[in-house]
């Protein structure tokens, strides 16, 4: 069995029902739960993790690297999220 936790967001979104399939990325992540304590939320953990998904296609190699690719290309995210 692979580790890789693609296979699970693949086999989820198969159980879908035809037309239930989120569009967008951002949308696709939302549906994951958060397990963060929600008094220090400030973003939505779809958001958080589309832009470490993006930073991490763009070459970031570490969760500093994606903070600073972030702050680099927040006012290119701005308007999609």
């Amino acid at each position: 069995m692979s580790s890789s936790p693609i296979d699970t967001v693949v086999r989820y979104f198969e159980t879908l029902p035809d037309g239930q399939a989120p569009r967008r990325l951002v949308d696709a992540l939302d549906q994951f739960p958060d397990p963060r304590d929600p008094r220090g939320v400030r973003h939505k953990v779809g958001t958080v993790l589309a832009v470490l998904v993006c930073a991490a296609l763009a070459g970031a190699r570490s969760v500093l690297a994606a903070w600073d690719w972030a702050t680099q290309h927040a006012a290119e995210f701005a308007p999609g999220f």
